[in-house]
């Protein structure tokens, strides 16, 4: 099998995008790389999202599109992991863009590496220029590593963050492995999850991913009880798949190091929420806490003295 050969499934939920998607799609339909499918799925847009997909389809017959009620992003990438048949997966949110080499590149390393998963770098972008510099594939800098998972949150170049669009990889990692459906910060849980299966893994030192500030996402909206019941579902979901994962190292670590950040986000939801809100988030928090303590989630050593103080407070307060 020659590389040409390969098919690389792009999945994209489309969610009320029209300001972004042309941008969007043109920047995977121009990729150096040909040999992909680009399965678009209308998540019920009620802008004009659906009209530019049919527009790109006209002319690409590579793009598939399927339309279902809006049931979010999660559901969305599922349903596009069921219909997907390429040998690699890559998920694409509909406001963001690629450098044209992305694919090519991504897929010399896997090759090159005998790599199920291939992550990369991203910049913010204002959502029209495109930075489409040629990149020198040989001079690229790389790290391979069997246990990516310690390099999350981790400073310098070579780090994992959490989304999944800085993420290639291999069809097979994906096998039995589904998206959290109906929660926000859908994007970490799986990550963890991913990273837990101890893929061979290469991580590039390069921007290839523009993503959007859309004031309008989902990762911009303001504090609500929902956002705090879903950051306890990821932990949940993150907690169960380290205990199947059987390592006390890769348990210790989400202990020390990732449940400690999570913990902090949630706790700086309440304090940004509004007065009348306040004690309604802060109440359900207290409740989480005591249940992350009960099953040894929290690491006084990772929270640090001072916020594990105020953790012991609130779980007293209420």
């Amino acid at each position: 099998m020659t590389s040409q050969s390969i098919k690389i499934s792009v999945i994209m939920p489309v969610y009320n995008v029209e300001k972004y998607l042309e941008r969007c799609l043109s920047s995977i339909c121009h990729q150096t790389y040909q040999n992909i499918e680009i399965i678009c799925i209308d998540d019920g847009s009620t802008d004009k999202s659906l009209e530019i997909l049919k527009q790109f389809q006209d002319r690409d017959e590579r793009i598939k599109i399927i339309s279902q009620q809006n049931g979010g992003v999660s559901k969305a990438r599922n349903k596009g992991l069921s219909e997907a048949t390429g040998s690699y997966i890559y998920f694409m949110d509909s406001d963001d863009a690629l450098h044209p080499q992305t694919f090519e590149i991504c897929l010399h390393f896997a090759l090159k590496h005998q790599a199920e998963l291939v992550c990369f770098g991203f910049k913010p972008s204002d959502g029209h220029l495109l930075e489409t510099s040629p990149v020198d594939i040989s001079a690229l800098k790389s790290y391979d590593t069997d246990n990516p998972l310690f390099r999350c949150l981790q400073s310098g170049p070579f780090r994992i963050p959490f989304n999944v669009w800085t993420k290639f990889y291999a069809a097979e990692l994906l096998k039995n492995t589904r998206f959290v459906e109906n929660i926000y910060f859908e994007d970490a849980p799986h990550t963890i999850e991913m990273l837990l299966k101890h893929p061979k893994t290469v991580i590039i030192d390069a921007n290839l991913y523009f993503y959007t500030k859309n004031l309008s996402s989902i990762s911009h909206q303001k504090a609500t009880l929902k956002s705090l019941q879903d950051y306890r579902t990821g932990m949940l979901q993150m907690y169960t798949a380290a205990l199947k994962s059987g390592s006390k190292k890769d348990l210790q670590y989400i202990r020390h190091v990732i449940f400690p950040r999570y913990i902090n986000n949630q706790y700086k939801y309440c304090r940004q929420a509004s007065p009348e809100r306040r004690h309604e988030l802060y109440t359900y928090f207290a409740q989480s806490l005591k249940q992350y303590k009960k099953y040894k989630l929290i690491d006084w050593t990772g929270c640090g003295l001072f916020k594990s103080l105020r953790y012991i407070y609130l779980m007293l307060k209420y």
